[in-house]
């Protein structure tokens, strides 16, 4: 976890991230993955590049840990968010469908 403070030591953001690593098997490739579960920045603060030194945070620690992919995914609807991740270097690689049924 990477959290970014304030001038006055406040928390204003934060991304929560795991090394996430698969052996081959006969469908895929392995993979060392460092999946990025969360990462919110105070509306206050936003605009402020305070997500873009977290993501540089994420990219330190992957190199660190050898792993050269950044994943994370987000809700259809969060327009702004993947305009940020598109300015972060990050590209869409999968949709997934669903089905309500009820």
């Amino acid at each position: 976890m990477l959290i970014a403070e304030s001038n006055s030591n406040s928390p204003i953001g934060y991304l929560l991230a795991e090394h996430a690593t698969r052996d081959a098997n006969p469908f895929k490739t392995a993979s060392s993955v460092l999946y990025i579960h969360h990462i919110a920045v105070e509306s206050s603060a936003q605009s402020g590049g305070v997500g873009r030194e977290l993501m540089k945070g994420a990219v330190t620690l992957a190199s660190e840990l050898g792993v050269s992919t950044l994943r994370l995914d987000s809700w259809h609807f969060n327009t702004q968010a993947h305009g940020f991740f598109e300015t972060e270097g990050f590209t869409p690689v999968n949709i997934v469908f669903e089905k309500l049924l009820m």
